[in-house]
């Protein structure tokens, strides 16, 4: 199976998607500059397709036969590097005609304070309408009931643990146990704050500096029981595939399948009354676009039918239309819990995430600052 991750709101979390994009990389990309042009009449799909997102996410192989039956031609104009990288691109000289780009829901407030997500109507894109109910409210949607962005991949970021070495976590608090110290691994990546803050039952958004203070202190403790900070997602892996550690700490269903592929087993869990941080990946259309027709096509097969369901297999990933369950693969679906899903979703978090800039509240640039801190202590 073809791995590769989401996005969260700091550029550190890039680690995930790099471990496996030359996996990727290997597929190739249907580039073909010229053949098709902008050719389809105004209206009709077709065409160039110009996609500024992760790599993986132009969905190269899943949407093969979609383009070729339509006259697509599927034109990257370059691959996110980091989140804070798109609002540049998209509203700079090279971003005019960009048809479709990628928001993570922790930043979908600021990309529509900045003007830069256009507004998707149900009845230009009724698929929508399809949707479980969880992704047809905020951040996704906005006051009038047009959309900001399509959600078509998520996941939690819970428990991930050794299946087989060790019984199922009961709570986020099990891992402080003293028999899981240097049992513990995880990820050198700011966003832990953010997740402290959901797990204390705080909202990311609105965390005062005293609730700061309690993140911060949470995660020393996190640490104290780490038996390394990783620098790569890949090492932490590893550390979990040979035994070295039983649990990774704010894992996610990716490294389910990863430690099977190596023989193990490993399970992503939310424990039981508590809550998780989730993420979510979306589909905009910038202003600029100059092919919205077919990037609204586009974006319809994501959340549609069989496309929806591999591109859900190549990225180990939860799918956001209740329709393209019968779809996927057994062993993805077992993944994640869809007979109670409504339940499940009640435990997951999706944030608006840290405000950027000034703000009375704990911004990004103090979260980061504070797992700096945390960090020295380790």
């Amino acid at each position: 199976m073809t791995i590769i991750s989401k996005s969260s709101q700091l550029a550190v979390s890039m680690n995930r998607r790099a471990l496996l994009g030359s996996a990727w990389a290997m597929g190739g990309l249907s580039a073909m500059e010229g053949v098709f042009g902008r050719s389809a009449s105004a209206g009709e799909v077709g065409g160039r397709l110009d996609v500024y997102t992760w790599e993986g996410y132009e969905l190269t192989k899943e949407m093969a036969a979609w383009r070729d039956k339509n006259g697509v031609e599927l034109n990257t104009v370059g691959f996110i590097g980091q989140q804070a990288d798109v609002p540049s691109k998209v509203q700079g000289p090279s971003g005019m005609g960009i048809d479709i780009s990628s928001v993570n829901h922790l930043w979908i407030q600021y990309f529509n304070n900045l003007g830069i997500l256009s507004p998707i109507s149900v009845e230009e894109l009724p698929a929508l309408n399809k949707l479980y109910d969880k992704f047809k409210s905020s951040p996704w949607r906005n006051a009038d009931g047009t959309f900001n962005s399509v959600p078509w991949t998520w996941g939690p970021l819970g428990i991930t643990y050794r299946s087989d070495k060790i019984d199922e976590p009961k709570s986020w608090e099990t891992i402080f146990e003293a028999k899981y110290k240097n049992r513990v691994g995880i990820l050198d990546d700011a966003a832990h704050i953010g997740t402290a803050a959901v797990i204390l039952g705080y909202q990311m958004d609105k965390l005062t500096q005293p609730q700061l203070r309690e993140c911060k202190s949470y995660m020393s403790r996190v640490l104290g029981q780490a038996k390394t900070l990783s620098a790569a997602f890949g090492d932490a892996v590893s550390l979990l595939a040979s035994g070295e550690i039983d649990i990774f700490w704010s894992g996610w269903p990716q490294i389910d399948v990863l430690i099977a592929d190596k023989g193990g087993s490993a399970k992503t869990i939310v424990p039981a009354g508590e809550k998780a941080q989730a993420f979510s990946d979306a589909n905009f259309i910038p202003p600029r676009a100059d092919n919205r027709t077919t990037a609204l096509a586009f974006i319809e097969q994501t959340i549609s039918g069989q496309v929806a369901a591999d591109a859900a297999k190549s990225l180990a990933a939860g799918v956001t239309n209740p329709d393209a369950q019968s779809l996927l693969d057994p062993a993805l679906k077992a993944l994640y819990p869809y007979d109670n899903i409504d339940r499940y979703f009640q435990q997951l978090v999706f944030s608006p995430g840290f405000p950027q800039g000034k703000s009375e509240y704990v911004t990004l640039e103090e979260s980061v600052k504070a797992w700096q801190e945390v960090k020295v202590n380790l």
